[in-house]
């Protein structure tokens, strides 16, 4: 994938006012040892790092990992199969290596990116899809690459270097749980320290030619949530307003590239469209996050990267300086379908501090690292120079929008075969630092130092990014709020990035549809979602068993079947609790007919998670066929998904059990 150097900084002014800020108040470190899998030695807590308060920590101290994606010096002249395959058995060059990492540390690096390759695949295959290929990968399995790989991950540690790992297979969409198992438990990577996170997805797509054509084999998938969400396919249509033209019949095409980069009639249902891809893709990472953290309870997970806001400042609409294959510009997956999910998140190449503050907005505040950023020398006169100064304004830009790392792309100099010869490299292929690593040795002590909070200059300002994701609306609203935050930074004023539903709760947010158009009882309410993370019914064991959306259940002809049910809030208006309009219900429905409505106890912030007990009793019992659960804001909307269950047996009124759990912060901290 060719990629062109550009670089945006906040300027010196606002590095100056970082230097000057003030200290942010202690932060507590975190508390508990790390989870341990069965069978495995004690650990203290700081050998791994963890996330607490919206920073990194190795045990009572803040780290940051501060350093590059790396391939040694032999991998520029390589095609990128060889390339990323660098430490099997034929090419491996541990004294490269050895000299690369001694390097690193003498410019104050803390941390390098690698793959975790198993084995080489075709090169067709590579270049069509990575995770695509990787997802039914079972072997053979190359205990010679693993030798190396650990050689390099102890030769890391020698040097201070903790190594960030993207493990292939781990795709949301393409998970390979055998693929994961044999890194993390059978290699035994789940054990070892000296990783500190691991990346399940790297420049995830949702636009571009390739990803075209695989969105369009998720067609069945978006007709049902549209026939669910709004009762039939017409009913959808006439809200839009808008018949897409490759209708067949009540068949929905999924809008192409075109339609999700311009403006034009066919808005709501790109909209539509829009947020059922963010639902889906949510989904697709909880259900992930959920394998992974079985097989490794230790480490963090994070995506390289999640399609942050820095890909449409400056008026460029989307990410327009990638060519995509097909010509079509890029997308990656958004903040705002997977922030809730991973421990973490990455942004790349436009330095922006708009990146972060999106991120945190719809991450409840985790951390936020620059995980690609560089400047291509080739074809530059003055290349090395204009480099150096161009990390430079990215590492005060990086400082100054808070985030909380910076790994550079990347190593090795010299034109690389595969990308038309770019050279964004920091080291000459003789091993001769280039100038830029000067400014690495001089930016090292600056991200090592603990958070710091600029003095705030007068009350919190605060920004509203709005409109439809993926339109024009929204990229105007996100580029004029990334040029008004620049001059705040500057300023020293402590800046807040919100959605028109920020700061609302389900009795008073705008009740507009996700099209902008006033919700008058049909369409997708924009500020109001759930989705269920759990719905689990006691066996006559007295176990909790879960259940999937279309399970059937028999249900007793006398007796009671008790449910557990778990929804987060996936949207940032608060969940109001109590019976006043607006208040959230969880609405339980047998054959379209209402048989009760469940209450919150407590209220549900962004990111919470309710947690309801009920049982279906025999009383008054009437036959059904479908149970449905879904909640509604009591006098205004129903909202989120609905959980469908097959029952074979008689329904009534539930006796009730209400519990409330709320695990996470409400949103990120003022900055």
């Amino acid at each position: 994938m060719q990629r062109r150097q550009f670089f945006h900084t906040v300027g010196a002014a606002a590095g100056a006012a970082l230097a000057s800020a003030a200290s942010t108040p202690a932060l507590e470190p975190p508390k508990g040892e790390p989870s341990k899998a069965p069978g495995t030695p004690p650990r203290r807590r700081g050998d791994f790092v963890s996330v607490s308060q919206g920073e990194f920590w190795l045990g009572d101290k803040t780290w940051r990992p501060f350093g590059v994606n790396y391939w040694p010096r032999y991998a520029t002249s390589q095609r990128i199969c060889g390339a990323v395959l660098w430490y099997d058995p034929v090419r491996y060059q541990p004294e490269i290596v050895e000299k690369d990492f001694a390097i690193l540390e003498s410019v104050g690096a803390t941390s390098i990116a690698i793959i975790l390759v198993p084995n080489l695949i075709e090169p067709e295959l590579w270049f069509q899809e990575t995770h695509i290929a990787y997802a039914d990968y079972h072997g053979p399995f190359s205990d010679r690459n693993v030798k190396n790989l650990l050689d390099v991950l102890g030769r890391a540690a020698k040097h201070g270097l903790r190594v960030g790992c993207y493990l292939l297979g781990s795709h949301p969409f393409y998970f390979n749980e055998q693929l994961a198992h044999y890194w993390l438990v059978k290699v035994g990577l789940k054990d070892d320290p000296r990783i500190w996170a691991i990346d399940i997805a790297w420049e995830p797509h949702l636009v571009d030619h390739t990803n075209h054509r695989w969105r369009k084999k998720l067609d069945p998938q978006w007709n049902a949530w549209v026939a669910d969400r709004y009762g039939s396919i017409g009913e959808a249509v006439a809200d839009w307003g808008y018949p897409p033209k490759d209708m067949v019949k009540d068949s929905l095409p999924s809008p192409d590239p075109v339609h999700l980069l311009s403006a034009g009639a066919w808005d709501g249902w790109v909209a539509a469209y829009a947020r059922w891809f963010h639902n889906h893709v949510g989904a697709c990472y909880r259900a992930a996050m959920a394998k992974l953290r079985q097989l490794d309870p230790n480490h963090l997970f994070g995506a390289h990267t999640v399609g942050l806001i820095g890909q449409i400042i400056e008026g460029l609409g989307p990410q327009t300086e990638i060519p995509a294959r097909g010509g079509d510009p890029v997308y990656y997956h958004d903040a705002q379908a997977v922030g809730l999910h991973l421990d973490y998140l990455g942004a790349e190449w436009r330095v922006h501090p708009m990146s972060v503050y999106h991120a945190k907005l719809w991450s409840g505040g985790k951390p936020v690292i620059f995980g690609e950023f560089g400047f291509n020398l080739a074809g530059q006169p003055d290349g090395k120079a204009k480099q150096a100064q161009a990390y430079r304004e990215h590492f005060e830009t990086i400082l100054a929008s808070g985030a909380q790392g910076a790994i550079a792309w990347w190593w090795p100099g010299g034109a690389r075969m595969d990308e038309g010869g770019s050279d964004f490299g920091l080291i000459e292929p003789d091993g001769t630092p280039r100038p830029v690593l000067e400014v690495f040795k001089q930016y090292a002590p600056k991200f090592a130092e603990p958070s710091t909070r600029r003095a705030a200059v007068g009350p919190e300002v605060q920004l509203t990014v709005d409109g439809d994701r993926y339109s024009p609306a929204f990229f105007s609203s996100c580029n004029r709020a990334a040029r008004q935050l620049e001059e705040h930074i500057r300023q020293g004023r402590c800046v807040r990035v919100v959605t028109a539903g920020t700061n609302t709760d389900s009795a008073g947010c705008p009740l507009v549809t996700v099209a902008g158009r006033p919700y008058e009882g049909r369409g997708l309410p924009r500020h109001l979602d759930a989705q269920f993370v759990e719905v689990a019914f006691r066996t006559a064991s007295g176990d909790w068993k879960r259940l999937a959306p279309q399970d059937r259940l028999l249900l007793p002809a006398r007796g009671e079947v008790s449910f557990r049910i778990v929804v987060q809030n996936i949207q940032q208006s608060t969940w109001k609790a109590g019976t006043a309009p607006g208040s959230v219900w969880l609405g339980v429905f047998a054959d379209g007919k209402p048989v009760a409505e469940i209450p919150l106890p407590s209220d549900v912030s962004f990111g919470g998670k309710a947690s309801l007990e009920f049982t279906l009793a025999s009383e008054r019992p009437q036959k059904a066929r479908e149970v449905v659960l879904q909640l509604s804001a009591r006098q205004r909307c129903r909202f989120g998904d609905r959980f469908r269950l097959g029952v074979a047996g008689r329904v009534s009124a539930p006796a009730l059990c209400g519990r409330l759990s709320v695990p996470r912060p409400a949103c990120p901290e003022s900055r």
